[in-house]
């Protein structure tokens, strides 16, 4: 008799709790598209705007807690920013190719969205395009001006770039916090924070006083900082990455998430 109101006991609560879960409901979130061709892109006829849309196929409110982009040459805007059931916002998407003069050929930027969606915390829209060359004069002019801004410890993106496509040997430091690098990083990098910077620390990452090194943190302000303390240390070959991982993505190569 106990074995068998202990069994409706527990049907009941069950039925209770999924019954209270019903009727709360969650939010779930889906794009028009994960993936965007823009095609190819002509820096000389301006931003290119996309519409997308974001829909609640939930059975409660769906809230937008954040939109960011790969690339400060992209901004995104989820309008309104509170969906409900069985309705759709609207994702305004703005490629500016004029904040990378001199950018020709595959481009790839990612949007990031945020949301209450418990299945999904972040979805990403994906855009790629074939950037076409210029007609404005004025790009050599920015390159050479940008070259010659170019400390002698640092490094260009388009140097890095070169390094990583030509498989030299080198190693990858990025000497901001956790999280900014969860955010974004390039590929087969080590982290340590500069405040971090030991020797002890620097031996657990392998690295030896002989080897080529480059550091980056947001826009080349702590990696400039951590080039000082490696450089004191005895670390002989320190290039510091110009502009940051900021200066990195605006001139169109690629990064990744997620912790090592």
């Amino acid at each position: 008799m106990r074995k068998e109101l202990l069994i409706i006991f527990i049907v009941m609560f069950i039925g209770l709790v999924s019954g209270c879960t019903s009727q709360r409901g969650i939010p779930k979130i889906e794009l028009s598209a994960t993936s965007f061709d823009l095609g190819d892109i002509n820096p000389d006829e301006g931003s290119r705007i996309e519409i997308f849309s974001v829909k609640n196929v939930g059975n409660a409110p769906l809230l937008i807690t954040s939109v960011s982009t790969s690339c400060g040459c992209t901004e995104a805007e989820v309008h309104p920013d509170t969906v409900q059931p069985g309705e759709e916002a609207t994702l305004t998407v703005t490629y500016d190719p004029s904040v990378h003069p001199g950018l020709v050929g595959e481009m790839e930027r990612v949007v990031y969205i945020k949301s209450n969606d418990p299945l999904q915390k972040e979805v990403e829209l994906e855009l790629v395009g074939n950037s076409l060359p210029s007609a404005n004069p004025v790009i050599t002019q920015e390159k050479d001006h940008d070259e010659d801004a170019k400390m002698n410890f640092e490094i260009s993106p388009f140097e890095l770039n070169e390094k990583i496509h030509n498989k030299e040997s080198f190693k990858l430091l990025d000497v901001r916090e956790d999280f900014e690098y969860e955010e974004n990083h390039l590929k087969d990098t080590s982290l340590l924070s500069v405040n971090k910077i030991t020797q002890e620390e620097l031996d657990k990452l392998g690295l030896k006083k002989d080897d080529e090194i480059v550091v980056y943190c947001r826009s080349g302000r702590r990696s400039a900082k951590a080039y000082e303390l490696l450089t004191a240390l005895g670390y002989s070959n320190v290039k510091s990455l110009q502009g940051g991982i900021l200066h990195w993505m605006e001139e169109g190569y690629s990064v990744v998430r997620g912790m090592p």
